[in-house]
């Protein structure tokens, strides 16, 4: 049977005034969160107040958002390293792309495996969670004092660094870390710039969390000084690695790779010569040498050339992720000479621009 008209009105209304009783009690006040208790360390726990990055975000929104585009953020997400990790099953690796804070671990100890909200990556709390700290609503935040102390340390950064990778091994070798003036990790990797570090501040020089490296064309191009010079019948390329730690950085998958390229006569056979410098894999073949850079080594690489050779070109490129091709590694230097065929005399052409990611 259908009901009728006034029938269906009542319903309505009545469907109507529930609806609203619902919606009311739902925007009613909630119940105000427990305490948050600390632990045998006086430490709160990292999952009781949610603690993820878009939670810091609400009052850090510039750092945060330099941040989001770091390599910290993406960590966990990272496409290379799920690979590397055959979809995060090498347990050993996953501490350090989600990890529990690090200032409750001894100093320079690795961290642990965080339980939870993994994709944050090397996230907020990752550094600066000290328990209570100067966050004025409460939260889990630094006391500046272990900032000034600790997280300004290299030994800091190692906790992830030195763990598989010996970042902190290298730089100790470096001239770069002795004396009073000694550079650390963030003199490179967290440079200065002016930003309203939280809401309600004045702007101010602080350090950047965007964490710039191997991602970044501009901070990559600083990293090695070239040259190259063609004597007689040889070219000579010379190389100094000018960061703290061995070029390429860290991880087997960067490569460092020096291309020679000449061309004669049409009775002279074509000149091509590769060589790249990278860290062997870990469970790669055993007896396999590291051939990247050390911090402060000036190398040289001769490549004898053809007397038939008239021109010849040196590349040198880096790349980032494997399997890229030439022509989208980065450039960091090119440089091309020409032979004249009556004086043997060779003269080097103009530095061609180097734009972007393409030689």
């Amino acid at each position: 049977m259908h009901a009728r008209p006034t029938s269906r009105l009542i319903l309505l209304a009545l469907a109507s005034v529930l609806a609203e009783a619902a919606y009311l009690s739902g925007c009613a006040a909630a119940p105000p969160k427990p305490e948050l208790q600390k632990d045998r360390l006086g430490l709160f726990p990292v999952e009781a107040q949610d603690p993820r990055a878009a939670k810091c975000a609400t009052c850090h929104a510039a750092i945060a958002e330099q941040w989001s585009g770091s390599y910290h953020a993406k960590a966990w997400r990272d496409p290379l390293f799920r690979v590397s990790t055959q979809n995060r099953q090498q347990a050993e690796c996953l501490p350090c792309h989600a990890p529990q804070p690090v200032l409750d671990r001894p100093f320079g100890a690795p961290p642990e495996l965080r339980p939870g909200f993994r994709d944050d990556g090397v996230s907020c709390l990752t550094c600066h969670d000290v328990g209570a700290g100067d966050c004025p609503r409460g939260l889990p935040g630094p006391r500046r004092e272990e900032l000034r102390k600790r997280l300004a340390d290299p030994q800091s950064c190692a906790s992830c660094h030195n763990t598989t990778h010996w970042a902190l091994d290298e730089w100790n070798a470096w001239s770069g870390s002795k004396g009073p003036n000694r550079t650390g990790c963030i003199d490179c990797h967290m440079p200065t710039k002016t930003i309203i570090p939280w809401e309600g501040a004045e702007p101010r020089l602080v350090r950047s969390h965007a964490f710039p490296s191997w991602q970044s064309p501009a901070f990559v191009m600083g990293s090695l000084d070239c040259s190259a010079d063609v004597n007689g019948t040889q070219l000579t390329l010379t190389m100094k690695n000018l960061v703290g730690h061995k070029f390429p950085g860290e991880v087997p998958t960067r490569k460092l790779i020096v291309i020679v390229q000449g061309e004669g006569g049409p009775d002279q056979d074509p000149l091509d010569q590769r060589e790249e410098y990278c860290r062997p894999p870990k469970n790669g073949p055993v007896g396999i040498p590291d051939t990247r850079l050390k911090p402060d080594e000036k190398r040289q690489l001769n490549t004898p050339l053809p007397p038939g050779i008239l021109r010849v070109e040196v590349r040198v490129l880096f790349q980032a992720i494997p399997l890229t091709p030439e022509d989208e590694c980065l450039c960091l230097f090119r440089r091309a000479f020409t032979k004249d065929p009556a004086t043997g005399t060779w003269t080097p052409l103009a530095d061609r621009p180097i734009s972007g990611r393409k030689p």
